[in-house]
């Protein structure tokens, strides 16, 4: 009733077999939802190996030093199983329903024997129970905060404030109106950079990982679905250079222009700066590799390029019913584990969000990407618009004029 040895011994095996199940049950667990001291042990060493990138080979978990000679023994013998991951949900929810059964026990022994001191107010013990049940049953986002708790919170904030003016609270974009207006890219958002097809999406969403992570190493997981590492080596060696990309490209620079392409080579290559290329993106990949990255790498901020190449699975869902869970799954992603997650999507001709004008409403930021008209070009300094379309931290339907030099794929200030 209050243990299943069974899931859990197929829940560390599965662990130990594929790195998918490694990702699900460091996120989903703690070493006190087990019961069984080995598989307590085992749990504890896997999730440290995973944050420091080890591989949990047997080898590796024994290195640890943590095990006796029967749980060696024990280790190697479901080291050896082969356990299918289809499973894991079911391995998983059992474990974790039999901890919170244990907690749930223990509590109501406790209120039993309270109960018992008639020194303890009745009312006392009926908010003592609730209080047990819900730290059971509820997420910490999810806790209910008091209105004193949030005064408290903003004066903190505040004076924060005070003492670091000026100072952005989320990563920069370069760009001095869009930081000023949305503070920057703050943890927890989720941020839609969207424009038509060709127009400057991934060009953008790369100067902004240039500013963020290259000039502020503010740890990045770049997800790509389009560009071979070629292209993007390529390209952030012309944007870091300034040095033109087609020359780059066609080997046709002098030897003082390698060197400042060298040296700005040398900034990505000490950046921490992580690029995941997948042209099979789906939301599940997608998921699995932010989780991975945050816990080894401690990543900050995510950018996904883009949303409108992601596989659907199921195949009688409509796209726009498909992009609006993406946005959805991500957002809960990013606000669970505090990162600030750009997403790229595509407008249509008529500048509108495609296949799914719900995402809009997910995003806390959204941006539109456009070229500048004739008229524009003559009165204004750059040739591009960035029209901030929502900012649910501040003003929003502003017109931001950059300058987009595509023959080095770097977007300027111009306010």
């Amino acid at each position: 009733m209050y243990q299943d040895l069974e899931s859990e011994r197929c829940l560390i095996s599965s662990m130990l077999e594929g790195e998918d199940s490694l990702i699900e049950g460091c996120a989903a667990l703690e070493p006190e939802d087990f019961t069984e001291k080995k598989h307590i042990i085992i749990f504890d060493i896997l999730t440290k190996l995973y944050q420091r990138a080890v591989k949990p080979t047997f080898l590796e978990i024994v290195k640890e030093g943590k095990l006796s000679k029967e749980d060696r023994y024990y280790l190697q013998q479901i080291s050896g199983y082969h356990v299918s991951s289809v499973n894991l949900p079911y391995w998983l929810e059992n474990v974790k329903d039999k901890s919170n059964r244990r907690k749930l026990r223990i509590s109501l022994m406790k209120m039993a024997e309270d109960l018992k001191n008639p020194d303890i107010k009745t009312e006392d013990l009926i908010s003592e129970a609730q209080k047990n049940i819900i730290e059971i049953t509820t997420k910490s986002v999810e806790k209910v905060d008091t209105g004193k708790e949030l005064a408290d919170l903003a004066r903190t904030v505040i004076k924060d404030k005070m003492e670091h003016k000026g100072e952005l609270e989320g990563i920069p974009t370069g760009i001095k109106a869009l930081d000023r207006l949305t503070a920057g890219f703050k943890p927890g958002e989720l941020i839609l950079l969207t424009a038509e097809s060709g127009h400057g999406k991934t060009a953008f969403a790369q100067n902004f990982i240039l500013k963020g992570c290259f000039m502020r190493e503010v740890p990045t997981l770049y997800i790509n679905s389009e560009m071979s590492k070629k292209q993007i080596a390529l390209r952030y060696s012309s944007m870091l250079s300034e040095v033109n990309a087609d020359r780059i490209k066609y080997g046709e620079i002098e030897p003082q222009e390698y060197k400042r392409v060298d040296s700005g080579l040398n900034i990505m290559g000490y950046a921490p700066f992580y690029h995941f290329l997948s042209p099979d993106l789906s939301l599940n990949k997608v998921v699995r590799v932010i989780r991975k990255y945050f816990v080894q790498k401690e990543i900050k901020y995510v950018v996904l390029d883009y949303v409108g190449r992601m596989d659907k699975l199921d195949k009688d869902i409509k796209e726009w019913q498909v992009l609006e869970n993406i946005v959805k799954t991500l957002k809960t992603l990013g606000q669970e584990l505090q990162i600030a997650i750009v997403v790229l999507a595509q407008l249509n001709e008529d500048q509108k969000l495609q296949a799914a004008k719900r995402m809009r409403n997910e995003a806390d930021i959204m941006l539109k990407i456009f070229p500048m008209s004739k008229d524009d070009l003559e009165k204004e300094k750059g040739n591009y618009w960035l029209f901030l379309d929502k900012n649910r931290d501040g003003q929003s339907e502003i017109m931001i004029p950059v300058l987009f030099k595509k023959e080095i794929l770097q977007v300027v200030d111009v306010t």
